[in-house]
This record gives structure tokens, C-alpha cells and sequence, in this order.
């Protein structure tokens, strides 16, 4: 081997398998999963050179409301600009919340001046207890990274841009969860050429960007082709509209898609993302 050796891109993933409520009453924070990505990618800070990208996928929130989000930076010290930042907001949600329950606790005390110490301690513990629980509900709906899924690269660049659109992760996106997707990985694809030539023979357009741009877009091809599959099936089978999303989330095999896009790639890679619907993987 007669390459010289670097610091290459680093990646990290987290998949809580418990609600943030689980975290929360288990460590004291919601913030856990998303400390963890931390400490995953502050051990491979030496990788992060060039730029620093984190992406979150949340699982079942509600039709209208967004679900995939990412970050990138490719600042000075943008590992420490980017999650601190994150953790800044984290921390006006939650001062947000303290305030409203304070709020009400305040109301009820000047709406009940008769009520005995004990009852007034009482209906306090019951406010508190109430907004405890609902804090979890509150991350997941307003912190971006407030999600079951967390990614995260350090971008040590070899090929393509550089600054914040070179970073990772990339995201395809469609408003069919089960046909959007997050990548990032470290690779170099020794055949990024062929593979953008591959996608043409089949009638698409590729942005001549990286090489992670053509693994995005041949994984997202592979995707839609299992997608329509099992939706044309469950169409022609008579199933409702609105039944179908989770019939192909269930019956989507990434594991499938994966190998199908491998067939043809030549290169090393360590590659990481999340489907929209929260399939994750790692592969290299």
C-alpha cells in the first residue's frame, strides 16, 4: 500500500430504540441521544478538518409537520459552533417551558390565597409533574435534533466542494417518507465516473458534484423502484390511500436496496444514513 495515510472522514450514528419521556426520567434530559452523537464525534474530532454536518430523523410525527433536518458547517471549530448552537436552543425550549408551568403555578396561587400550605405543596407537585411529562412531546416538536435518529461527519475533504455545501449528510427529498433519504459516509469511489454514466443510461440527470452525490442518487433510485413496487401492488390490491404509507414502510427491505446498489460500486466506503420512515443503516 503505497498511499499515504490520513485523518479521513469520520461518522457516527445513534438510534434510540425508547421515547425521549424513557431519557428524561432515566438521565434527567432529553438531550441524551443527542449527547451521545456528541461524544461520538468529539472522539473523532482530528477527522473533522474541513467541516462538521448532523442530520436527525423523527419518527411518527403528525401529517404536515417536518420530520428530517441537518445541519452543516464548515466554519472554524464547527464541531464545537454546531452542537453548541443546537444546545443553546435546546436550552430556550426548555427555560421556555420552565417559564409557562411557573406561570401557572403563580395564577393558581394568587387565584386560591386560602388554600392551606400542604394543598397549595400538592397542586405544585401535580403542575410540575404534568409539564415534566409533556416536555418530551415539546423537544421532539420544536429541537430539530429532537428525534430517534441522529447522524453525524466529520468531513476531512478529498474530492468535490468545499465550505458548508460540501459537508454532509445529503438528503434527497420527496414527500413520500419511505422515498427520502439522508447520506453520509467517508469513501472514494474509484469508479464515481462509470457510476455517473450508469445514471444517465438510465434517462437521469446527475449533478457532477462527489462521488456522494452519485451514491445518494443510486441509492434513492433503488428506493423508488421498491417503493413503487409495493405501492402499485397494495393500489391494485384496493388499499386506502392513507393505509398505504405504512404497509410499504413495514414491508421495505434497505437491506435489499443496499445490495442492489453495491453490485456495482468499486472503491472503499463506510457509509451511513437514514430512509425518512427511520430505516437506518451502516455499511462498508
Amino acid at each position: 500500500m503505497s498511499d499515504p495515510l490520513h485523518h479521513e472522514c469520520g461518522l457516527a450514528l445513534v438510534r434510540l430504540k425508547r421515547p425521549l419521556s424513557y431519557y428524561l426520567d432515566k438521565y434527567g434530559t432529553c438531550l441524551w441521544g443527542f449527547q451521545r452523537l456528541y461524544l461520538l464525534m468529539e472522539k473523532q474530532h482530528n477527522r473533522g478538518q474541513d467541516g462538521v454536518g448532523i442530520g436527525c430523523c423523527k419518527l411518527n410525527m403528525d401529517l404536515g409537520k417536518a420530520y428530517l433536518f441537518r445541519e452543516r458547517s464548515a466554519r472554524r471549530d464547527s464541531l464545537i459552533s454546531v452542537m453548541e448552537e443546537q444546545i443553546r436552543k435546546f436550552g430556550k425550549i426548555e427555560r421556555a417551558w420552565e417559564r409557562k408551568r411557573d406561570e401557572e403555578i403563580r395564577k393558581f396561587e394568587g387565584d386560591h390565597p386560602k388554600l392551606s400550605r400542604d394543598e397549595l405543596e400538592k397542586k405544585k407537585a401535580e403542575i410540575v409533574s404534568r409539564y415534566k411529562k409533556g416536555f418530551p412531546g415539546q423537544v421532539k416538536e420544536n429541537f430539530r435534533f429532537g428525534g430517534e435518529v441522529l447522524l453525524g461527519h466529520l468531513r476531512y475533504g478529498t474530492s468535490g466542494k468545499f465550505g458548508s455545501q460540501g459537508c454532509h449528510p445529503y438528503v434527497r427529498r420527496t414527500n413520500w417518507p419511505t422515498k427520502t433519504l439522508m447520506v453520509l459516509g467517508n469513501f472514494n469511489m474509484t469508479n464515481a465516473h462509470d457510476l455517473n454514466h450508469h445514471l444517465i443510461s438510465r434517462g437521469q440527470h446527475p449533478v457532477f458534484d462527489t462521488d456522494t452525490q452519485t451514491v445518494l442518487e443510486e441509492i434513492g433510485f433503488h428506493l423508488d423502484e421498491a417503493h413503487d413496487a409495493i405501492y402499485r401492488r397494495e393500489k391494485r390490491a384496493g388499499r386506502a390511500g392513507r393505509e398505504t404509507p405504512e404497509v410499504i414502510s413495514r414491508e421495505l427491505d434497505i437491506c435489499r436496496v443496499l445490495n442492489r446498489c453495491g453490485r456495482i460500486w468499486d472503491g472503499g466506503y463506510a457509509i451511513a444514513g437514514v430512509v425518512g420512515n427511520g430505516d437506518a443503516f451502516v455499511l462498508r
